[in-house]
């Protein structure tokens, strides 16, 4: 006669290998959940997306040049006083007039005057300064972040994260070129007389030619 095994019971290893396998499963579905709970707000929205403040880069550079960049014109040197300081002494100058962006990094010059176009040559007009001559652009492209550090105004601890200082330094870029250029109207020529207010980056050394380069911030032809 044929008996039937009856399958033997648990043994308290195997009950202590299941309940281990058990808890590691449930730890790990605590731990990496396969979807996420996010509670909304009355309207149906992620709170930290409706709430968040977007950064407009266009509005904040029209709203920063007329109440800060403009009324800051007027006080900037003297094209006729920095020139001359600049011949005399090159880090005398950058050490009276330049400005930085913290402790560390390249100094800029934010200036204003009257000159007389003396050359043309590509996107540059040679100014005569006294017995000296500096360039300023007249045409684009515009590169780099010495509009945005020229002012000495804006500082990276005032913007939301580094992505935000760089798209405001495109944005001052670009109003230089389709604005404060654009009012020259390419009918330049030399012997022609420009009020301008400009910033640029000092010289590292003076050599022969042009002491400084400036990107116009205000520019227009003195009649």
């Amino acid at each position: 006669m044929n008996t039937v095994s009856k399958p033997s019971p648990a043994t308290p290893k195997k009950w202590l290998r299941v309940g281990g396998t058990i808890l590691v499963v449930a730890a790990l579905w605590i731990l990496f959940p396969p979807f996420g709970i996010v509670s909304l707000d009355e309207d149906g929205k992620i709170p930290s997306q409706s709430n968040a403040e977007v950064f407009d880069p266009t509005a904040f550079v029209e709203t920063f040049w007329k109440g800060k960049l403009e009324p800051r014109f007027e006080s900037a040197t003297k094209v006729a006083v920095l020139v001359e300081a600049l011949s005399d002494d090159l880090a005398g100058a950058v050490e009276t007039y330049g400005i930085r962006q913290g402790d560390v990094g390249p100094a800029y010059f934010l200036t204003q005057g009257e000159a007389t176009i003396v050359a043309l040559k590509g996107r540059r007009a040679t100014l005569a300064i006294g017995k000296s001559e500096v360039n300023l652009l007249i045409a684009p492209p515009v590169f780099g972040n010495t509009v945005r550090d020229g002012t000495g105004l804006l500082n990276l601890n005032d913007f939301p994260g580094l992505e935000e200082f760089n798209v405001v330094s495109a944005t001052l870029n670009h109003k230089v070129e389709t604005e404060v250029m654009q009012t020259l109207g390419g009918n330049l020529e030399v012997g022609t007389r420009l009020r301008f207010v400009g910033c640029g980056k000092a010289p590292s050394s003076l050599g022969d030619g042009p002491i400084a380069e400036f990107i116009p911030l205000f520019v227009e032809v003195v009649q």
